[in-house]
């Protein structure tokens, strides 16, 4: 998951939430003529109980907890991939690959500290020990279908939190009509009758506006993560193919949304690696920041660079890496 902001953008989700949360509380509490018709404890007991049976006997605790980090997350608005940061430390390891002329894995060894990426790291510890095509790629499918379970889990729970809430509020305002059938009397019809739509209106709003919108953004995210796995996965097949930056650039914006697809520049093509010593004494000095950041892309010819204040160099010919 990316790092959570505490930004305007979850200013502007909690104030869509609390306007909405106000304006449903305002038409519930305006809808009886007076409001200790509100007051309905058997029908409310047998909704919001039977709701907390079902969220701890049918849902288990590892998705109780998934469920608890991905509601954090969505307020947060930090649920969604960065497929773009991934995207950009692909780019930057294929074309410090081809300037390394067979130091890959001393490469490899240096810069897996400083990627943000779980699976692209991963995939790095399966090139330096040489595993096999077939054996990276399964291993990485499973790690995918290992990070796609808990999205999937999720929304399953809230689609069964959503039945329950439906069934719930049936079977209070079932309830009700029973106890209103048996102590029927002019002075307490509208009590019994608001009995009855009470916890059946709660259960219908319920479904409504917490567990099926929860559930489709579950399956979003799935969707989204799935690509996002996928972008990481083909990053470390084509690293591992030795493909040239350009090659690996056009080839991974497919996994990105539509509109980065046109704002990412295509690169120009890499000289060649006998090329990268003279190219790098032209080129002005190391800049201090990060060089998987693609604003820094004149930073990967060079022979040294910094990272988190520590300075990292390379001697492209020798394959001699310091720090």
């Amino acid at each position: 998951m990316t790092e959570r902001n505490f930004s305007f953008s979850i200013f502007f989700t909690l104030l869509g939430l609390g306007v909405g949360t106000g304006l449903l509380f305002t038409g519930v509490l305006s809808s009886p003529q007076r409001l200790q018709f509100l007051y309905q404890p058997r029908g409310l007991g047998i909704l919001f109980g039977g709701l907390s049976l079902c969220f701890f006997i049918g849902v288990s605790s590892t998705t109780r907890r998934h469920l608890s980090t991905l509601l954090l997350d969505l307020l947060t608005d930090s649920a969604e991939p960065n497929k773009q940061g991934a995207f950009n430390e692909c780019v930057m390891l294929a074309t410090r690959t081809r300037e390394a002329q067979g130091q890959e894995l001393k490469l490899y060894r240096e810069i897996k500290p400083y990627l943000q990426h779980e699976t692209l790291r991963l995939g790095l510890d399966f090139l330096i020990a040489a595993y096999p095509e077939d054996l990276i790629k399964e291993t990485l499918a499973h790690h995918r279908e290992k990070r796609l379970l808990i999205y999937r889990q999720c929304a399953e729970a809230a689609q069964f939190l959503g039945r329950a809430s439906l069934g719930l509020g049936v079977g209070a305002a079932a309830m009700g009509a029973l106890r209103a059938h048996l102590m029927l009397s002019p002075d307490t019809l509208s009590f019994y009758m608001a009995g009855i739509g009470l916890p059946l209106g709660l259960g219908c709003i319920l479904y409504a506006v917490v567990f099926l919108p929860f559930q489709q953004k579950m399956r979003y995210l799935e969707a989204d993560w799935a690509r996002y796995e996928n972008l990481n996965m083909m990053g470390v097949l084509l690293l591992q193919g030795r493909h040239h930056s350009h090659y690996v650039e056009t080839i991974l914006r497919a996994y990105l949304p539509h509109e980065a697809q046109h704002k990412t520049p295509v690169r120009p093509m890499a000289a060649p690696a006998a090329q990268a010593d003279s190219r790098a004494d032209s080129q002005v000095s190391p800049v201090a920041a990060s060089p998987l950041s693609p604003a820094n892309e004149s930073s990967y010819t060079q022979d040294t660079f910094e990272v988190n204040g520590q300075t990292l160099g390379s001697d492209l010919s020798s394959g001699d890496f310091r720090s």
